[in-house]
Parts: C-alpha cells; structure tokens; sequence
C-alpha cells in the first residue's frame, strides 16, 4: 500500500505504474478507462442479480428485505412504512419554503391571513388545544383533591 502513495505522490497511475495520472486524479486514462468499463458492468450484474432476487422472493410472498410480506401486499409492514416516509419527505416543500409562499404547513391550501395553517387545519389545531387545556385542567384538579 505505500507503493500506492509513492506513485500518487509523484502523478504516477498506480494501477499500471507506467503512465501519468490524469491532472488531479490519481489513474492514467487508460486505466481510468478499464475501471469506468468494470464498474458499469459490475453494476449490470449486480442489478441483474437483485431483479432475480426481487422476482424470487414476490413469487415466494416476501418482501424485499426477506420477512414475509403482508398479505395481498408485496412488502412488509416496516418497509412499507419506511418508504412511505421517504416519498412523503421527498414530495412535501421544506417548511421555510411554505411560510414564505404562505401555503399551510400541513396540506397545499392557502394559509389564513397572518397564521400558517388554511381554514381547516387551523380549527383542528384549536380543538386540539381545547381538548389539552381540558385534560390539563381535568388533572391539576384532581391533583389538588388528593390529601397526603
């Protein structure tokens, strides 16, 4: 492995130790070349391997991963969740973006004047706050009628 500095160090490809390095790379084109080739048909049979491996397990009613998939699915409950979230992380807008277009923050309704959410989830968020205020309430009192 120091014989990979050496030649490095002094623009020398290491793979072949003949040619010089492409200028702020470490291989010679040539072998530059030869490994672009290798990886692109490396790639091509690895994802050839992972389609037969996908088919397999449909056929077998796995999921992907291997456990059993749900029923009349084709994935199971944790991978299913796991990609719902990242589709959902991917197709929603950052939050900075929807406060400066004023869209609502849950749904792609306009926002009520001066608040961050439309209509409808802002009256959710204000029975939300009712009900929690009521639990609270509900709990400090019976707090206070317990004697020690």
């Amino acid at each position: 492995m120091s014989d990979y500095y050496w030649y490095r160090d002094h623009n020398i490809c290491p793979r072949c130790k003949q040619n010089d390095a492409i200028p702020g790379q470490v291989l010679c084109p040539e072998c530059a070349e030869k490994a672009r080739e290798y990886r692109t048909a490396h790639r091509d049979r690895e994802n050839a391997r992972k389609r037969e491996r996908r088919a397999q397990r449909k056929a077998q009613g796995l999921c992907m991963c291997g456990k059993p998939a749900r029923p009349g699915r084709t994935k199971c409950l944790e991978c299913f969740l796991r990609d719902r979230r990242t589709t959902k992380r991917k197709e929603t807008k950052p939050i900075w973006l929807r406060r400066e277009q004023g869209i609502c923050l849950r749904c792609d309704e306009p926002a009520v004047e001066g608040k961050r959410l439309c209509k409808h989830h802002l009256e959710l968020a204000r029975q939300s706050v009712k009900v929690a205020k009521a639990a609270w309430y509900e709990r400090r009192a019976q707090c206070s009628k317990v004697k020690l």
